[in-house]
């Protein structure tokens, strides 16, 4: 379910980060809002020779993969190259493509910094928080609406609020005792998944 959230979130990201305003973002990016520190294996750039590789044309994706794997050595920490990375990557590359650019992973590394310093990253590392956050919470039914205010913090439209509070009070725990706010979120995107889709879904 974070993975879906995230990667929904990052679409719209790069979709506007050109229009995005810059934001400081105080030390390595793998620090989350939760004090969690999460551990990067990161090398000087200078040391980093996947930096000048050029990426041909028609490469193969497989051969993509393992520089990619590369790049967790190169200044990538681990909260980037989980969660912005495998989306940011082919986004950026093929926009390069089209134009006919001859790039390196240099000149992505480039453009990754520059998205570091965007509102839309904060808001990812934000909303990282906040799913971390909502596994340790018990859920319980009487706290929905009081849940709200972070809750909207994954950026839930109201209506899709609606549907999310209507599906969670009625919600069928398994265990009470060991069920969280995060499980909650993982049930409703797994109930939105096998539901046949209603006639806005398409619109939208």
């Amino acid at each position: 379910m974070q993975k879906t959230i995230l990667s929904a979130f990052l679409l719209f990201a790069l979709a506007s980060c050109s229009n995005d305003k810059s934001t400081k973002v105080p030390g390595d990016s793998s620090v989350t809002d939760t004090g969690k520190v999460a551990v990067s294996d990161t090398a000087p750039k200078d040391e980093c020779a996947i930096r000048k590789k050029r990426i041909p044309k028609n490469y193969p994706q497989d051969s993509i993969d393992k520089d990619l794997i590369g790049l967790s050595r190169c200044g990538i920490d681990s909260f980037d190259y989980l969660y912005v990375v495998p989306n940011l990557f082919p986004a950026w590359l093929s926009e390069r493509r089209v134009v006919g650019d001859t790039v390196t992973y240099g000149d992505f590394i480039e453009h990754l910094e520059k998205f570091r310093t965007t509102d839309s990253y904060y808001k990812l590392h934000l909303k990282v928080a906040t799913l971390d956050s909502l596994k340790t919470i018990p859920f319980q039914k009487k706290d929905i609406y009081r849940m709200k205010p972070l809750l909207g913090q994954l950026g839930f439209t109201e209506g899709e609020w609606d549907m999310f509070s209507g599906f969670a009070v009625t919600y069928p725990v398994p265990d009470p005792k060991h069920f969280s706010w995060g499980d909650m979120l993982d049930a409703f995107e797994k109930y939105k998944s096998t539901r046949p889709p209603l006639p806005e879904d398409q619109i939208n």
